[in-house]
């Protein structure tokens, strides 16, 4: 490892932790000393992604290497503990829900088709990569049984978000010429986004994690929590939006924009939403609008802008491709052996090229579910402050994982993001059952009421009459 990787590495685990020791942000820390088990686990697997390679998983090569036996040595580590998890306690596949049988059924129809794929080795195995992460997000549902458990989750997701959120910066600060490559665009040079350098983060990626990280620290700053903790989440939020800025994917800044309306709108932060507009009015009077403009464009034509930067052309290639073999495809992760690429840059075209429309509807139900789920039990007037927040960060997490889906690779196999789907998936089946269970009416039990003094004496007179 060379030594700017090793300081990068080890500054970014350091910085972390010192931000977790202050304020709210201090609970993101204490999330892994509190279940230490699970904590490591969900940390593993997003560990494994990437060995080796960058954070989709990918590697440059199909042959069997050091790399692949680790990941396999580790994946299998998690596998084997999940399912012995769950053979111990077997009401855990009951309290998954329907859409993690789902998206067990997926996992399981992506190792089935190496029976007809073009090359069933590397269908099989990509397909228990993902039955891997899906298995172990049916056993951690066994933790989340309160709202203070789905937070715990969360909770997670942010300090990870820190940590690579904290690397940029590091790898801009030890190494700015790659970590800012230049391209060139058709204004000139340009910088194509910035890039983590240890761990492995492409500007996708790093502009995904930073608005994960903005728009979830932004929720606990609106919640009610006691003031002398919101400075720390205030220069958490300022690091995520300037990390967000850097990476410069417009993907995911256009779902780091819906996702803040919604927070905005489903939150009533109505008086806060008013003042943000104005600022944005403000500063589009006064020529905000056309910088803004020229950063969206990214030295780009509007043609190429509304193109997606070639990728509708190249999805028209591969939709011809689909149409030879639509009902199941060519196998799981086929298009590594077709176009000798890891990802054809959208989720569910890669998956009808893949699996074909039976895998497609697949992955969609369990999708449907959940955003069924969310919206059913969005808040109202009388919903607690804590589940309006923790309602608010699941939606959040929805929200950008699927912007992210329409131009790039996500939970369909191998990728960070299907764990960040599972965990949605069963935090909000989780928050459904306690919704439904704080609701349910409590049944009044009859109260033996003891007879008053006069009504005893007056019982003993007649007895003596008699």
């Amino acid at each position: 490892m060379e030594l700017s990787y090793f300081v990068i590495l080890i500054g970014s685990l350091v910085t972390t932790a010192l931000i977790t020791r202050f304020g709210v942000a201090r609970r993101w820390s204490t999330a892994i000393s509190q279940r230490k088990g699970p904590a490591l686990l969900v940390f593993l697997a997003m560990g494994s992604l990437f060995i080796g390679a960058n954070e989709s998983g990918s590697t440059t090569s199909l042959g069997l290497d050091t790399t692949r036996i680790v990941r396999a040595v580790v994946l299998g580590f998690i596998f084997l503990v999940s399912v012995v998890g769950i053979l111990a306690q077997p009401f855990s596949i009951r309290r998954a829900g329907n859409a993690s049988h789902w998206m067990v059924l997926y996992s399981l129809l992506a190792m089935f088709s190496a029976v007809y794929s073009i090359s069933p080795l590397v269908s099989l195995w990509k397909g228990f990569e993902v039955l891997s992460f899906v298995v172990m997000g049916v056993y951690l549902c066994r933790y989340l049984s309160t709202m203070e458990d789905i937070q715990w989750g969360i909770d997670l997701i942010c300090i990870t978000m820190l940590y690579f959120s904290v690397s940029v910066v590091f790898s801009i600060i030890i190494s700015p010429a790659q970590a800012l490559p230049k391209s060139q665009g058709m204004t000139g040079s340009i910088i194509a986004g910035a890039h983590s350098l240890i761990p492995a983060i492409y500007p996708n990626s790093v502009t995904q994690f930073a608005a994960l990280l903005s728009c979830l620290t932004l929720c606990q700053l609106l919640s009610p929590t006691p003031s002398r903790g919101k400075t720390g989440l205030l220069c958490i939020l300022g690091l995520g939006g300037l990390v967000l800025i850097l990476g410069h994917s417009r993907t995911s800044i256009f779902g780091a924009v819906i996702a803040l309306s919604v927070i905005l709108l489903m939150g009533r932060y109505i008086l806060t939403g008013i003042i943000a507009g104005l600022f944005v009015f403000a500063g589009m009077l006064v020529g905000v609008g056309e910088i803004l403009t020229s950063y969206m464009l990214r030295g780009q034509t509007e043609q190429a802008f509304y193109g997606m930067t070639g990728r509708t052309y190249y999805w028209n290639q591969v939709w011809e491709t689909v149409l030879d073999s639509p009902l199941f495809g060519y196998g799981f992760y086929a298009q590594r052996i077709m176009l000798s690429v890891s990802s054809v840059d959208n989720t569910y075209l890669q998956i009808l090229l893949g699996l074909g429309v039976v895998g497609l509807v697949t992955i969609l139900v369990p999708l449907g579910i959940v955003a069924y789920k969310l919206c059913r039990d969005r808040p109202h007037s009388s919903t607690s402050a804590h589940e309006r927040v923790v309602w608010l960060q699941l939606v959040t997490i929805y929200i950008i994982i699927m912007m992210r889906s329409i131009t790039g690779p996500t939970f369909q196999d191998f990728n960070i993001n299907l764990v960040l789907l599972m965990l949605v998936i069963l935090s909000a089946t989780a928050y459904a059952e306690i919704k439904r269970a704080s609701e349910m009416p409590v049944e009044d039990e009859p109260i033996d009421i003891p007879p008053l003094a006069s009504d005893v004496f007056a019982k003993t007179s007649r007895q003596s009459m008699c």
